[in-house]
Order: C-alpha cells, then structure tokens, then sequence
C-alpha cells in the first residue's frame, strides 16, 4: 500500500527559494523534491524564476525624467462634474485618461488630460496641462449649448469650486472658450453661471 504523496503549496515553494523556512521544513521539502514529484518541482522552478525576476527588477533605476513625467500627470484631477448652481447640469463622457493604449504601444505619453461633459443643453470641453515649473495647471475649455457656439456662449462665468472656495474664474469668449490655472490637490467642480453661481 503507497502511502498518499504530501504536496506543498506554491507560497511555501516561495519561502523555499528566498530560504524563508525553518531548517526543519526545508529538509522535508528538499527531500520530497527528491522523490521526483513534477508538481512540486514545477512549482519550485516557477518561483525560481519568479525570484530571478524580481532580483533583476530591483536593479533596475527608472529614469529622472520618467519619475517627473509621472509625477506631473498625477496632478491632473479629473472634476466631480459641471454644475449651474448646485444642479448637475452635465456628466462625463469622455475622459482620456480612461482610455486603454493602442495595440502594440507600450508607453504612451499622456501630456494633457482631456474630459468632455455632456447634458441638459450644455457640453463642456476641458483640457488640462501643466503650467511650467509643475506647481500649477492650466484648464482649457469650451462650453457650448446643443443649439451651437453663438451668442450664447459669450459672457458666460466659468468658476472652479472646492466646497464653497473658489478655486479660479474665468469669462467665456464669444466662442465659448475660457482658460484659468489653478494649484491640484483637491477635489472640484465646474460651475457654470452668472456670477458662478
């Protein structure tokens, strides 16, 4: 009668590669290796491999200007939404940043963060890029009614709000275009309105 085979699981084959086991443990799992198990010497060799990897990853220095460029697209927040007053007048439809790279691209450079607001007669264009020194952002944008650019969007109050504080203003031009430049950090809306409000 054979006496049934103990396998051992893959976190312990982990432990076993970085030497992590008790001296103890580490005899009984050389010694099961010993009798030819394909399961747990397969398992052994992937996470030797697993280690080899990881080892050569840790050598590994990012460049000063990957970090930077990272470091700068964290600050491009994306709005809780466009508001007239306290009414959500539109939601998100498009965010740049959601969007998966191309087949094939392995690092696309974000320098800008597009998200376009859509609803209730309104659509709201914004981009955003960082002003030099990276300390600021620069927000770029267009309100339009589905009705078309016009005299309508002319004259309109464009206002960034964190809770009651307001972030930047701006006045729309008679295409509906605005720019302002805030500092990131926390969480705001576009209101959109006279005055504001």
């Amino acid at each position: 009668m054979s006496v049934p085979m103990e396998h051992f699981s893959l976190g312990e084959w982990s432990d076993y590669v970085r030497g992590l086991h008790s001296q103890i443990d580490f005899e009984i799992m050389r010694k099961h290796l010993t009798t030819g198990c394909e399961r747990c010497n397969g398992e052994r060799s992937r996470m030797e491999q697993v280690l080899t990897f990881a080892r050569r990853e840790i050598e590994l220095e990012v460049p000063e200007a990957e970090v930077n460029r990272i470091k700068q697209l964290a600050i491009f927040q994306c709005p809780e939404g466009v508001f007239a007053g306290a009414r959500r007048i539109c939601d998100l439809m498009f965010d740049s940043f959601r969007e998966p790279f191309a087949l094939g691209v392995r690092n696309a450079s974000h320098s800008a963060r597009q998200t376009l607001y859509s609803g209730s007669g309104y659509s709201v264009d914004v981009q955003q890029n960082a002003v030099s020194g990276g300390h600021a952002v620069r927000l770029i944008g267009q309100v339009t009614w589905k009705s078309g650019v016009g005299e309508q969007s002319a004259g309109t109050t464009v206002t960034l709000k964190a809770g009651a504080e307001v972030l930047a203003r701006a006045v729309t031009n008679q295409f509906g275009e605005f720019q302002m430049e805030y500092v990131p950090g926390r969480r705001f809306r576009i209101v959109v309105g006279v005055g504001g409000q």
